[in-house]
């Protein structure tokens, strides 16, 4: 009876600590293939495109302190988005799912995908902001329209 006890705890305490290893190795090549995905599809230059963007901002903005956009550039790393991003696609992305995207962008169709998709970010946002715009207005106006005269 204690020879089975002491065996069935052992089979469990080596079965509860070889879990984790395993989700370890797991994490690792689902990591190396979010990694890649954000290599193919051009996503791992992120940080770079996000820091011209603020940086233009910042530049553009008086209400910031003379010599905040240099030292801004100075203090940023493009590639801590990256590092930013990937827990991201890990908990959203399952393995099978993320080598299914890498083999379409690997494609001549998911190359012609990723060199056209700036075009269509730049214009959709132009789009979103037109929107948005005459969406406020229509807003405004209508609340002018209801308010006591």
């Amino acid at each position: 009876m204690i020879t089975r006890t002491l065996f069935a705890s052992a089979l469990g305490f080596t079965l509860f600590a070889a879990a984790p290893s395993n989700a370890l190795a797991d994490d690792a090549s689902k990591e190396v293939l979010v990694r890649e995905l954000l290599e193919v599809t051009g996503s791992a230059d992120l940080g770079k495109q996000m820091m011209d963007g603020m940086m233009a901002q910042f530049e553009g903005n008086p209400g910031l302190p003379p010599g905040f956009a240099k030292k801004f550039g100075e203090l940023a790393k493009p590639e801590q988005i990256v590092e930013l991003v990937v827990p991201i696609y890990m908990k959203t992305y399952e393995e099978k799912t993320l080598q299914a995207a890498i083999d379409f962008y690997k494609t001549a169709e998911g190359k012609a995908l990723i060199s056209k998709m700036p075009a269509v970010s730049q214009e959709s946002m132009l789009v979103g902001q037109t929107w948005g715009a005459s969406l406020a207005q229509q807003t405004m106006d209508a609340l002018a329209a209801d308010a006591p005269k």
